[in-house]
């Protein structure tokens, strides 16, 4: 069986992590295998800075088990919103009461391919008041009223693997393009694991990068409390063998307890703290993500140095 697919999976959330902005060359249609993000399985691991925040955050979504709808990139398409001010600034509102809240935009690719998708539904989580948006046929969307504060926004949409981008609010950039995988392609790589997906349990994705945003190798990642399925990602897919982080910089966890962990990242010679956006456990070294039942949770990556 080839890993090419679960090479794609493990990168899916973190990618999104890593995008940041949403500006990149790699969501132009016709290109890439991901939209603004690096290619996990590239050998230079290379990874614009993270500065954005929760606004950044995705899931899953779109049509087809591996392909989604051809289109271009671009930032603008439906969107619900709920009612900010009308002030003439989109960077604030009122959409959750009090707090300010920003319009979020991007484009939704399939991951691994360069097709844009459409029909696929983007929401703050667990927030019904606040209208979703939908991508359309060139893979844009616009959400409207994203809290300014801790949380999740989700991606879902037929044949694909939900997601959830964990972190808090938007700090400076409100645009996010995201790469979706499918269905297909997390069965893989839980087959990879040995495993089955259980969709009572929880998934992660995450990286780790250096100081100078370069995806980094030899990087042990530990959960607390522990559980799931751990895989460590190389250049040729999922290796269960490995211990540690490869150039890749990736690892994904499969069937993980529902509640709340913390993930610690160790390395031998540099000190690893959670990445700008990124939710801070109790201690500053630790991430503290939401794992919920069915859904791929990711957030910004590990920062060593």
């Amino acid at each position: 069986m080839k890993l090419e697919q679960p090479t794609l999976v493990l990168i899916l959330a973190s990618a999104v992590a890593l995008s940041a902005c949403g500006d990149d060359d790699g969501g132009a249609a016709d290109g890439g295998d991901t939209s603004s993000t690096t290619d996990g399985g590239d050998d230079d691991g290379q990874t614009p800075p993270s500065t954005m925040s929760m606004a950044d955050s995705g899931s899953t979504a779109a049509d087809d088990d591996t392909t989604g709808d051809a289109g271009t990139t671009g930032g603008s398409s439906s969107g619900g919103g709920s009612e900010s001010d009308d002030d003439g600034s989109s960077d604030e509102g009122s959409s959750t009461g009090s707090v300010p809240s920003v319009t979020l935009s991007g484009v939704v690719s399939d991951f691994g391919t360069p097709a844009l998708l459409a029909n696929i539904d983007v929401c703050v989580f667990e927030q019904d008041g606040i209208p979703c948006a939908t991508t359309d046929d060139m893979g844009e969307y616009t959400l409207m009223g994203v809290p300014s504060a801790e949380g999740a926004v989700e991606f879902t949409g037929a044949g694909r693997f939900s997601s959830l981008f964990w972190g808090e609010g938007p700090t400076q950039d409100d645009a996010l393009d995201y790469s979706l995988l499918s269905n297909l392609a997390a069965a893989v790589l839980a087959a990879a694991l040995g495993e089955e997906i259980d969709d009572s349990l929880g998934h992660l994705a995450l990286a780790v990068v250096d100081g100078d945003g370069m995806l980094l190798e030899g990087v042990t990642f530990t959960l607390s409390p522990d559980s799931g399925a751990l895989g460590y990602l190389t250049t040729q897919g999922v290796d269960p063998k490995l211990v540690a982080t490869s150039e890749v910089g990736f690892v994904g966890v499969l069937n993980i307890d529902v509640g709340e962990i913390e993930v610690v990242a160790t390395n031998a010679t540099l000190d690893c703290v959670p990445g700008p956006g990124a939710l801070v456990g109790a201690t500053a070294d630790a991430l503290r993500i939401d794992v919920r039942a069915a859904y791929l949770g990711s957030t910004f990556p590990f920062v060593c140095s």
